[in-house]
């Protein structure tokens, strides 16, 4: 395993805008870096990474076997008592699963070991499956690469085969997230480009959006039932959820299982530890309570713990609260979470100061060439991310049967720790690139991704070429008349034409609610009394300003006619229209967005305003939680 300083492209960052990679940097601190690469020969890549993969998979398989079967292990993982059964029913009956993410460390000599297992909602899959194979692309093409380098990545490959796997041509997939969130949007959208190459359809609806049907099914903002749904949103903060209770009856399919939640509870590589002792994969693991309690287990791992621990609660993600502690061990005081005490998870460091930190994707488990490894090493962001661009690539022909990727890693001295900086909101800006669009790579696979910028461009449709309508977004219609150009692809007759349109849409559309304080909870800012309501003796019924609105021309019966929508605020700090079925990060810029998400919503005028009651009912799963840009995968 070599570190090769090899350069960026010097385009990179224009190439990222391109693909909509939109947080290519973030809080001012680059996330994508590709100055360096690791070669890797491919004996490493099999022996040491690719077959240790899949039989960790089934490690982790063997111990869900046991801790679904014990009370006891689900009580210290904290799978809450009201939803063991559906845990332990999701593994009994076999519920299939579609991907996950080993973070290995490795130092090029001795084997992989397993950091964790992000089983539930692992993100960087854009990164991964896409932008680094369009690196490799450039650089083979600039003559940096040789003519005949390779990258061991087929994950794409393999989200695609998985899908037509699990669901029949045809049938419909929800894909949900954070609609502000951008590592978790990409993620989610990422999936949605393999699920239609699956010959599926897919519909995106932001978590917050998810409703309940009167027979207790999940619905979207379009009140279409949801019969399967991949969230990118964990099962520990679902399971805690309003709309907990409805899960089991819901009749909807979940990517991923309920079962998943043990696999990627931190509490597991405990349960690893203790079930398979000294596989040469793993590091020990103990709950915190067992190391104060002593005993064989932790005696014979004395040694390594000396050295160093790590601690982490059950429930972390992207780093959160991991303390490295040298020397004595000490437990960190307890916390109150709204999951109660949190427990901790205790492990030795790793000695060598010259190991970088592996990514390992797993499709179904298996780790044959439908999965992709990339080498990878400690970024200054945080330590899950480990590298944005790296892959497995194999280099010839100067370097017979090695493998190279690129990396986010920069020199630390040893003993350095890395710490976790997502104390800063992410807030993107829209921009002109913001449609997910085929780039043609080697014979690899058929397309590559492009991704829009939280819109809904992506999804609703069946096909790899879906029509799309090119969307302008302002926020007044003085700021769209300034802007409208010769080439701006629009007229200041058509910014008023529009600007009246969505006037109408907002007057006899936008959401009415029976107290002013809840419209301000939904759409984070100054709410008005309904004027029609008031002139009819309707009593004090309350709806937004209109924040801004969207226009596009698209064809009808072979007329090209113009479409507008009134924008909102929405809870997330985004911007949605009034049926919240299309949210967007931003109220100016461009999008390119299906013909449907100019749909006119339900008439509101004249119909009961929502309650407090009747909101709930559509902000049952992440209703706790407000986006605000940052990642809720892992």
């Amino acid at each position: 395993m070599d570190r090769i300083e090899l350069g960026a492209r010097p385009d990179w960052k224009e190439k990222a805008q391109d693909a909509g990679f939109s947080f290519a940097e973030m809080h001012g601190e680059p996330y994508w870096s590709e100055e360096s690469v690791y070669a890797f020969t491919l004996e490493q890549v099999e022996r040491d990474i690719e077959d240790p993969s899949t039989e960790l998979h089934a490690l982790c398989r063997e111990a869900v076997e046991r801790i679904v079967g014990s009370q006891e292990l689900m009580e210290r993982l904290a799978i809450p008592l009201e939803h063991r059964d559906l845990v332990a029913m999701s593994w009994a009956t076999g519920d299939p699963e579609l991907y996950g993410r080993f973070d290995l460390i490795y130092d090029g000599t001795g084997p992989a070991k397993m950091i964790e297992y992000n089983a539930d909602t692992p993100t960087s899959l854009y990164e991964s499956a896409a932008f680094q194979w369009q690196w490799l692309e450039d650089q083979i093409a600039a003559g940096v690469l040789p003519d005949g380098s390779d990258q061991f990545n087929g994950i794409h490959e393999a989200l695609v085969a998985r899908f037509a796997e699990i669901f029949d041509e045809g049938e419909h997939v929800h894909f949900t997230s954070f609609a502000n969130a951008p590592e978790d949007y990409a993620t989610t959208e990422s999936m949605a480009w393999a699920a239609r190459e699956a010959g599926l359809g897919a519909h995106y609806v932001p978590i917050d959006k998810i409703g309940l049907t009167d027979q207790g099914q999940f619905c979207d903002a379009d009140a279409q039932v949801i019969g399967a749904l991949f969230k990118l949103y964990p099962w520990e903060d679902m399971l805690r959820d309003d709309f907990a209770t409805h899960i089991a009856g819901a009749h909807c399919r979940f990517l991923e299982p309920a079962w998943k939640a043990v696999v990627s509870n931190k509490g597991i590589l405990a349960v690893l530890w203790e079930m398979f002792e000294g596989h040469p994969n793993l590091l020990p693991a103990f709950f915190a309570e067992d190391i104060e309690k002593g005993g064989p287990r932790v005696d014979r791992a004395a040694d390594l713990l000396s050295l160093g621990t790590v601690r982490k609660p059950i429930f972390s993600r992207e780093g959160s609260s991991i303390t490295i502690a040298r020397g004595a061990i000490r437990s960190p005081p307890p916390r109150i979470t709204a999951t109660g005490r949190i427990r901790w998870l205790c492990r030795p460091t790793m000695k060598s100061p010259t190991s970088g930190a592996i990514i390992r994707w797993s499709v179904r488990g298996s780790s044959a060439k439908n999965a992709s490894e990339w080498g990878c090493a400690k970024t200054a962001r945080a330590l899950r991310r480990i590298s944005a661009a790296s892959s497995l690539t194999s280099f010839a022909p100067e370097i017979p049967a090695t493998s190279i990727a690129p990396t986010a890693m920069s020199a630390k001295p040893d003993g350095a720790i890395w710490k976790i900086r997502r104390s800063a909101p992410y807030q993107s800006l829209m921009t002109r690139t913001l449609t997910l669009k085929p780039v043609l790579p080697r014979p690899k696979r058929s397309s590559a991704i492009r991704l829009t910028l939280l819109g809904a461009a992506a999804f609703g449709m069946v096909g790899c070429t879906p029509e799309t309508v090119e969307t302008h977004v302002f926020p007044t219609l003085e700021e769209c008349t300034a802007s409208a150009t010769g080439d701006s692809g629009y007229s200041s007759r058509e910014c008023s034409e529009a600007f009246a349109l969505a006037e109408v849409a907002h007057a006899e559309t936008a959401p009415r609610y029976n107290e002013r304080a809840l419209c301000e909870e939904q759409h984070g800012g100054e709410c008005v009394a309904d004027p029609g309501a008031a002139a009819s003796g309707g009593g004090s019924i309350f709806m937004p300003l209109m924040m801004g609105y969207m226009m596009g021309s698209m064809m009808n019966n072979g007329r090209a006619t113009m479409g507008a929508q009134p924008l909102y605020r929405n809870p997330t700090g985004g911007f949605s229209t009034a049926s919240g079925a299309t949210s967007l990060n931003g109220n100016r810029g461009a999008v390119s967005l299906a013909p449907s998400n100019f749909r006119a919503a339900p008439t509101a005028t004249g119909a009961a305003p929502m309650t407090r009651a009747s909101v709930r009912a559509t902000g049952g799963f992440g209703a706790g939680r407000t986006g605000g840009g940052a990642s809720f995968g892992g």
